[in-house]
């Protein structure tokens, strides 16, 4: 890109024009062909759809891109035609994102109206930049208020939305990052020119400080805590090891990430919790990080706008960003490691599902005493080659006033004495908990008593979840309950609703082979008791006893990833995966069984039919 806009701006030179001059000059004709570019695909796009009154929007900003840019080369009227550019670069994504039908079947067509006040800065100063960016929040503003009133105008169709959103994105931001890498590196030229003597460790120490600065901008949003709820709270603290200025601007950057986030997931919220520790205590750190949060983030808002990903269970969800997780790292081919613990919290029920990749023990506090969390399971860190499939997920309670850490290695990492060449490092895992104790439960105030100890010698982050309440086990639940149950004709009003309670009810239930009132029983109580690996166990032998195979999968998969060997889940899961036609995962669950259930006069069918489908 620094050689196309080169061979631009020599070109383009004219006598009295400056290097400041030229490079606007370039810089608006490549703007000009790559906003073209988009309008293409978009007019492609809208075609291939027969969507033609849209597809003359983008063509006719490209026919007039086009003519602009010739009417400059030939006339070289620069002031003219690059705000007629602007102009059309703000407002003809906003008309087509109204043709197409608002925001959502349009993939978001307004972002790429955000680069209209970015080329404003370049081309014309702040001030041109205040004009254009008011333009666009007045546009942002009135496309709110009428997308609701566009649902009647044809759009793209449903399965084109979400490629419409990653087209968009993808394209736009690929262009604001070119074109920031371009202008960053034309700052350090013009900052070379000003002290020729200290030239070269300018340049070095700059361009460092400055790469530093800008992907802690990139990681720093993904760096959020949304969770505000009276149940539960979440609270972060992150000390990067490498602390920098740039441009008067101290700032830190490292590979400790945390995010906490609710989600919603078959209408019932979860806060999504990540401690993540990337390899690399600086930059290279940092780029892990701002990988596994951009990930995370976009499953957070897949989960929000797709429906197959809300539907999940929180097991399912979990595996499921487990594997794209893992999928990414892969293809980094080991440069890139990571650890992390990924968990979703239920704050109705106060239950907490885990997994932990080769990272750190959590802890949990109960009544002010701290104490481990062993994992069922740790797999080895995402990017090392060692991956397992899938990781078995941990589930526990947590009650009223406890609380849960999750930290990386460095609050452990503790360099107590150095004499000379010799080196006293902390090596007692009960450290941590002491200091816990110590500290009032306070992240900050660990910290602070930690680096009192010795010296930190690693990125140091801690997240703490403590509880405030637990909706299911107040009187109120009990009122919601009985009210959701007399739609099935079980509930007494002199009963508790409790596990005996769902335990008793199922039991009459699956004795009268009443399995459409036993799934429907079983869902409730999952929900509202988790940990009961039995509610589980009946709601996926009830789903496939109904025909809703989907549904089986789901529960029995739960079990599955809970660490449940159970030979019945095993068959639930062949005789469900069979019905809906996947026959290599019904074959993988049916070779699980045992021997002499294999050949049971129960499983005669499903072994014929898995044995009709090999031949």
């Amino acid at each position: 890109m620094n050689r196309l806009i080169e061979s631009l701006r020599q070109k383009l030179a004219q006598p009295g024009d400056d290097s400041r001059e030229l490079t606007r000059k370039a810089t608006f004709i490549l703007f000009g062909l790559l906003m073209s570019f988009g309008g293409i695909i978009w007019a492609a796009m809208c075609f291939a759809y027969g969507l033609f009154w849209p597809a003359l929007i983008p063509l006719a900003y490209t026919a007039v891109v086009g003519l602009c840019i010739a009417v400059f080369i030939i006339s070289r009227r620069y002031y003219l035609v690059s705000r007629i550019q602007l102009l059309l670069s703000l407002l003809l994504p906003f008309a087509l994102q109204w043709s197409l039908c608002g925001f959502k079947k349009s993939g978001a067509m307004m972002y790429w109206a955000i680069i209209a006040p970015l080329a404003a800065q370049f081309f014309g100063g702040l001030r041109l930049s205040r004009l254009w960016i008011i333009g666009f929040l007045a546009l942002t503003v009135i496309s709110g208020f009428i997308d609701s009133h566009l649902s009647q105008i044809e759009g793209l169709p449903e399965y084109a939305h979400v490629p419409a959103f990653v087209i968009n994105l993808t394209l736009v931001s690929l262009f604001i990052t070119f074109a920031s890498q371009y202008f960053y590196s034309q700052m350090l030229k013009n900052e070379q020119r000003l002290s020729e003597s200290l030239r070269e460790v300018s340049e070095l120490k700059n361009q460092q400080d400055g790469d530093y600065y800008l992907t802690s901008l990139l990681v720093s949003p993904l760096t959020i805590n949304t969770i505000k709820s009276p149940n539960v709270s979440v609270e972060f603290f992150i000390r990067q090891k490498k602390q920098f200025h740039f441009n008067n601007n101290a700032g830190e950057i490292g590979g400790d990430f945390c995010a906490a986030e609710f989600i919603s997931l078959q209408g019932r919220r979860y806060a999504a919790l990540m401690n993540a520790d990337a390899m690399g205590k600086s930059i290279q750190g940092a780029a892990g990080a701002l990988v596994v949060g951009t990930i995370l983030h976009l499953l957070f808002e897949r989960t929000r706008i797709m429906e197959n990903y809300g539907s999940m269970l929180p097991e399912r969800w979990l595996k499921n960003a487990y594997a794209e997780l893992k999928a990414a790292f892969e293809t980094l081919d080991g440069r890139m490691q990571i650890s992390f613990i990924l968990a979703l919290y239920d704050e109705h029920t106060g239950t907490l599902y885990q997994i932990n990749v080769e990272h750190p023990m959590a802890v949990l506090v109960n009544e002010k005493k701290p104490r481990f969390i062993s994992p069922t399971q740790v797999g080895a860190k995402l990017g090392s080659g060692r991956e397992a499939d899938f990781l078995r997920i941990d589930v526990l309670a947590i009650g009223v006033g406890d609380s849960i850490y999750f930290g990386s290695d460095g609050k452990d990492d503790i360099l107590l004495s150095e004499n000379g060449h010799e080196q006293t490092f902390n090596d007692d895992e009960g450290f941590f908990l002491r200091m816990i104790t110590e500290s009032g439960e306070q992240p900050e105030e660990i910290f602070r008593n930690s680096r009192k100890a010795g010296t930190i010698i690693d990125d140091y982050s801690l997240l703490k979840l403590q509880v405030q309440a637990i909706p299911a086990r107040e009187e109120n639940n009990q009122h919601a309950l009985r009210r959701e149950l007399a739609t099935l004709g079980t509930e007494s009003a002199s009963t508790v609703i409790d596990t005996a309670y769902f335990r008793k009810k199922m039991k009459r239930l699956m004795a009268a082979q009443d399995y459409s009132h036993t799934f429907a029983l079983a869902e409730v109580a999952v929900r509202e008791h988790p940990l009961e690996t039995q509610f589980i166990l009946v709601a996926a032998y009830a789903a496939g006893k109904i025909g809703l195979h989907d549904r089986a999968i789901d529960y029995g998969e739960c079990l599955v990833l809970r660490g449940s060997g159970d030979a019945q889940v095993s068959l639930i899961l062949a005789r469900s995966y069979l019905a809906v036609g996947q026959t290599q995962r019904s074959r993988h669950y049916y070779d699980l069984l045992p021997e002499s259930l294999k050949w049971h006069k129960s499983t005669h069918r499903l072994r014929h039919e898995l044995d009709g489908n090999v031949a």
